[in-house]
């Protein structure tokens, strides 16, 4: 079951470039991997070219994301309440300008089903808040036992940090590394 982590409060997408993260024991988010033949493949190449794996993490994103979300307050260890027209659900329900409930929950089961990995970045808009999905494959993610900051390259090659506080991060299991989750596409690529 995955993890979701979000350390605090929305903020607004800094323009300028900032320095990369500081080493650490662990970083995790590459989603490279290398072929038998030596050839590096990536999870998203997997993805792409293998149609019965893109079968299932389709379809199970699909119906998954066709499902309600309700948000609750925990009242005891028994008890709970549902919250209704709660803050967490306008951004749950319009995450942002170009992207629907829907369409946020689909690509987040999808990141969970390639990558078992998943961010979200918190955004402040003009007039509320928002989140916008980062590509896993293109977020590293540095600290110890707990992640300490995020670095996301975009397609030109700019990278911005993100202190953990702006990001929701949905990670999976990995013995070997407590920051990211082990891609279920890593137990099948002798397989593939």
């Amino acid at each position: 079951m995955p993890i979701v982590q979000s350390f605090g409060t929305f903020q607004t997408v800094q323009a300028a470039v900032t320095p990369a993260l500081a080493t650490s024991p662990w970083t995790a988010g590459s989603g490279s991997i290398l072929g038998y033949e030596g050839d590096p493949h990536t999870y998203a190449a997997l993805y792409r070219t293998q149609p019965y794996v893109r079968t299932v993490v389709e379809f199970l994103a699909r119906n998954i994301a066709h499902l309600g979300i309700h948000l609750f307050r925990r009242v005891s260890d028994t008890d709970r309440v549902r919250l209704n027209g709660h803050e967490v659900s306008s951004w749950l329900r319009r995450p942002n300008p170009g992207t629907t409930r829907f369409r946020l929950i689909e690509s987040l089961m999808q990141d969970l089903g390639i990558y078992f990995d998943a961010y979200w970045l918190k955004v402040r808009q003009t007039d509320r808040l928002g989140l916008i999905r980062l590509p896993p494959e293109s977020v590293a993610v540095a600290g110890g036992l707990l992640p300490s900051g995020y670095l996301w390259t975009t397609p030109n090659g700019a990278q911005y940090a993100f202190a953990p506080s702006e990001i929701v991060h949905f990670s999976g299991y990995n013995p070997a590394n407590p920051l990211g989750g082990l891609s279920p596409l890593e137990t099948l690529r002798r397989i593939l």
